[in-house]
């Protein structure tokens, strides 16, 4: 794993250009992960297309770069207009807009051309290395992909992750089962390889393991992660400023959602099922917004006991979609399907809420149950 680290130094040196690509099911860990590596990758002089197949929450928008995440990736191919040479050179050349045309004057050193003497032929893209975050496999990258899919078989690929389930894709693997997160892979990469970060990029890293620790709080957090986020703190990261943004006191429309939410949970106890339905009305003082339902999610499951299964659902066009967790996430994986996100699940069914709810509780009864 050392020369697998060492290695994505030297490609990061080696690259101009560089796309980061984030999964669908990127957290705010993730996100800040991405930052924190636009930010070094941007003082190195380097072109960075830093995508993202959904919006981002706008929590993290505090952190530099964060209005620099786009949900496509440019046109980045060109096309090459070449002529050969060996008979007639080229005098001058000029373009001229014509309405919807693009006229191209050529002017030969003599004579006049012969026109089997151009070609049109593709150019290279303009892409060196693309990097991506917490994408167990290619198909989580959601249209980043789908939209891309040459670029990404032609294309170096540095692949890094924490999950076990990561299929290992890319020419460089970096999956660290142990590792909270993607910002405490690349802090630990940093410092030892005794790299000096700036200000911007320490503090993305720092946001990102405060995300993954639960502030510290999570019992999996281990005394390397604490050393790593203090290296960060002498590095610049802006512990207070960072701490008011991810953790200041929900507002009132917040607290009143979450009390929407709550007044609706329901108990199934032969399961220690916690679940409640979401409604769109329930956000009519904000926009509806899963980042923010995860981020009511999240506090709300703190309240809850680990063992404990806690699920919010609600119902989009013909579809049920829901979030849930508990202390098996495999497991839920493999009966529900979805995405992870986080420590939780989303997951989609095929059937309108009421149906969908029956079934959902009826495959987790089967499974659950002791």
């Amino acid at each position: 794993m050392k020369k697998i680290k060492r290695d994505f130094l030297k490609q990061l040196e080696k690259a101009k250009n560089i796309v980061i690509a984030l999964s669908e099911s990127a957290t705010k860990e993730t996100v800040c992960a991405a930052l924190a590596l636009h930010s070094y990758l941007k003082k190195n002089d380097k072109q960075i297309f830093l995508v993202s197949p959904r919006k981002q929450n706008s929590v993290l928008a505090f952190l530099k770069g964060f209005n620099q995440i786009k949900q496509d990736l440019p046109n980045l191919k060109e096309f090459v207009f070449s002529f050969d040479t060996s008979k007639n050179e080229i005098k001058n050349v000029r373009h001229e807009r014509e309405g919807n045309k693009l006229n191209i004057y050529v002017t030969p050193a003599k004579g006049e051309i012969n026109p089997k003497d151009f070609y049109l032929h593709p150019g290279q893209q303009k892409i060196d290395l693309l990097i991506t975050l917490a994408a167990s496999e290619l198909n989580n990258l959601g249209r980043i992909f789908e939209k891309n899919t040459d670029i990404f078989f032609e294309k170096p690929i540095v692949n890094i992750d924490n999950k076990i389930e990561n299929d290992q894709y890319g020419q460089l693997n970096i999956v660290d089962i142990k590792a909270l997160g993607i910002t405490e892979i690349l802090t630990d990469i940093f410092i030892k390889n005794q790299i000096p970060l700036d200000k911007d990029t320490a503090s993305a890293l720092y946001a990102g393991i405060l995300e993954a620790t639960e502030s510290f709080r999570s019992p999996k957090t281990t005394p390397a992660t604490l050393n790593l986020a203090a290296r960060l703190i002498e590095q610049g990261a802006d512990q207070k400023e960072i701490v008011k943004h991810l953790y200041k006191s929900n507002n009132f429309s917040t607290v009143k959602i979450w009390g929407r939410i709550m007044a609706r949970m329901n108990y199934e106890q032969d399961i220690n099922l916690c679940w409640t339905r979401v409604y769109e009305k329930d956000f009519i003082d904000q926009k509806f917004d899963v980042n923010l339902m995860r981020s009511i999610f999240e506090k709300i499951r703190l309240t809850y006991d680990k063992k404990d299964t806690l699920m919010f659902l609600w119902q989009k066009e013909d579809k049920t979609q829901g979030l849930i967790q508990n202390a098996n996430q495999y497991l839920l994986k493999d009966i529900l399907g979805g995405l992870e996100w986080g420590e939780a699940l989303i997951f989609e069914i095929d059937k309108k809420f009421d149906e969908a709810k029956e079934k959902i509780i009826g495959i987790l009864r089967e499974n659950l149950k002791s």
